[in-house]
């Protein structure tokens, strides 16, 4: 399936970016699958593409594509979104923790504050698009940015360089609200069905957690669109 080979090559393109040895040609792999990535969700909704990939992906490329399908899902709401825009924020999702492993996943899913997660881990947004920039002239400064902010939160208290809502670019406030979403409702892919129940309390935690600043209108935007219809 499309999905399958998707995440293959995106799991080759993790494999050289955590060896060091990225140069402009691995980079067109990433291109290729953000490319294709965006025809995966392209005719199709969220919980339809869970159902669909959930069982073709490994976790954490279900994940990046689910968070991709959120954000562009949000960012079409506005007047300012384009193709170009749906690209960097797909783009971003593929490369988002891109150089984490298993365990530095379950380390930091398990941390309970930004104080409890390893410096190493809390350093990995800005030393990937700092690695990436070096390596690179086709990625963009947007792009980058959404990497780096992606473990930031709007009350200063995320990584890694704890901005706050002021700070925080409004591409990246929507990959942060979109990639809680994804974590908190599919965050065991046994589950089928997402229970209403479970999107609701999602949804009430984001309400209580990202509305501030350059967060508050996406988040808006998402609580609607993803509220369960009775």
């Amino acid at each position: 399936s499309r999905a399958r080979s998707l995440g293959s090559a995106r799991e080759l393109f993790k494999s050289i970016m955590i060896g060091g040895d990225v140069d402009e040609s691995h980079i067109e792999l990433i291109n290729a699958v953000t490319q294709q990535g965006l025809k995966a969700i392209a005719k199709s909704t969220l919980f339809d593409d869970y159902k669909r990939f959930r069982e073709q992906c490994e976790e954490e490329f279900l994940h990046a594509l689910l968070t991709a399908q959120v954000m562009i899902t949000i960012a079409k709401e506005f007047t300012w979104c384009s193709d170009e825009v749906t690209e960097k924020m797909m783009k971003a999702a593929m490369l988002c923790d891109i150089t984490l492993s298993k365990e530095d996943f379950d380390i930091m899913n398990n941390a309970k504050l930004t104080k409890d997660v390893p410096v190493k881990i809390q350093e990995h947004p800005s030393k990937c698009a700092k690695y990436l920039k070096g390596k690179s002239h086709t990625i963009d400064e947007e792009t980058l940015i959404m990497v780096e902010q992606h473990h930031e939160r709007p009350n200063g208290k995320g990584y890694p360089k704890g901005l706050n809502y002021a700070s925080i670019n409004k591409l990246s406030a929507i990959l942060i609200i979109a990639d809680y979403f994804c974590r908190n409702v599919f965050d065991d892919p046994k589950v089928i069905d997402i229970s209403p129940e479970k999107i609701n309390n999602v949804l009430i935690q984001i309400k209580e957690k990202f509305h501030a600043g350059v967060f508050r209108t996406p988040s808006d935007v998402l609580i609607e669109l993803y509220t369960p219809q009775n």
